[in-house]
């Protein structure tokens, strides 16, 4: 079944449910009498009324959770108390009313007090539905972008780490070289994620000079004059300096 499939058969389904209520309110909801003058139908009392808007009330909220399914998440570990703190609520806010309505009926509760009492359940029942589709939602949105964040910063260092290990074919005159990589190294494990733009561009700057060097690594291995390498390696780590410098 596809998804417009699936919205298309809950629909029906709630629509029938309404229309049983409706059906069983004109059956047993409205009195009438047959007199010699006609037919008269007799109002409703309160604790009538109540019980019959709350029927309505109690079998909205017990389907809303069949038309509102935006936890986007995949993640299980996220998705399943999500689904249980919806659902929990759901059940004692159906429990809570039909006990009001069994106290309305047949202990003559206040209906004006059962009625504040459900509009603050209302309330609460709201709260706890935005925490459980859409906060979760909101969640995991943000995780999704701190990890693309992250993910430029774990490049770097797994990048870093392999040119290291490369600088050990480099000779013994151009040790500082070696050792200004290995410190770029340690560096870049004390880097931590920032959410801007200017930060990202730094980083995808770092990634694009790190490649530069490791070219140039290759040059020298050939044969070729290490100045270039160190000019390189220079702006290197000018732009660790850069990033270094922008926070949250």
């Amino acid at each position: 079944m596809t998804e417009k499939q699936s919205q298309v058969f809950r629909g029906i389904l709630f629509t029938f449910g309404l229309v049983v209520i409706l059906i069983a309110y004109l059956m047993f909801g409205v009195s009438k009498e047959v007199t010699d003058s006609g037919v008269i139908v007799h109002e409703m009392t309160a604790a009538q009324k109540y019980l019959w808007a709350n029927i309505v009330i109690i079998y909205i909220v017990f389907f809303a959770p069949f038309f509102f399914s935006y936890i986007t998440t995949k993640n299980v570990h996220q998705k399943v108390p999500s689904l249980v703190l919806v659902w929990t609520s759901v059940l004692w806010f159906e429990g809570i009313n039909i006990a009001l309505t069994l106290l309305v009926m047949l202990v003559h509760f206040p209906v004006k007090f059962a009625i504040l009492i459900e509009a603050i359940l209302l309330f609460v029942f709201a709260i706890i539905i935005y925490f459980g589709y859409f906060a979760n939602s909101h969640i995991a949105n943000v995780e999704r972008r701190e990890e693309q964040i992250f993910s430029q910063i774990k490049e770097i260092r797994s990048v870093l780490e392999n040119l290291v290990l490369k600088t050990s074919a480099l000779g013994e005159n151009l040790r500082p070289e070696k050792e200004k990589i290995s410190r770029l190294c340690e560096d870049a494990r004390f880097l931590s994620p920032v959410n801007s733009s200017n930060a990202q561009k730094v980083e995808q700057t770092i990634l694009t000079q790190i490649a530069c060097v490791n070219n140039e690594i290759d040059t020298v291995l050939s044969g070729s004059d290490p100045q270039n390498l160190k000019a390189n390696i220079q702006q290197l780590e000018i732009l660790f300096k850069q990033r270094k410098a922008i926070l949250n």
